[in-house]
């Protein structure tokens, strides 16, 4: 299931970028990777969708990590 999830480079380089930058939210993400807003948005619910990374509530902000991390 990992395999066919990653295959994607956009959601492979997002996965990739979570691992180095564990915990920033959303809009730092697309920031930094020069991803629109909802494109990333996408990206980021099948990622946690398929288990490979998990979200965490910090106040008005959520924050993104690899679930192995966690």
């Amino acid at each position: 299931m990992e395999n066919t999830t990653l295959e994607l480079k956009r959601r492979r380089e997002i996965y990739e970028f979570i691992s180095q930058n564990s915990g920033l939210h959303q809009r730092d993400i697309s920031r930094k990777m020069k991803i629109p807003f909802t494109s990333l948005k996408y990206h980021l619910h099948t990622l946690e969708k398929h288990g490979l990374i998990i979200s965490r509530k910090d106040g008005k902000y959520t924050r993104y990590f690899i679930s192995l991390e966690i």
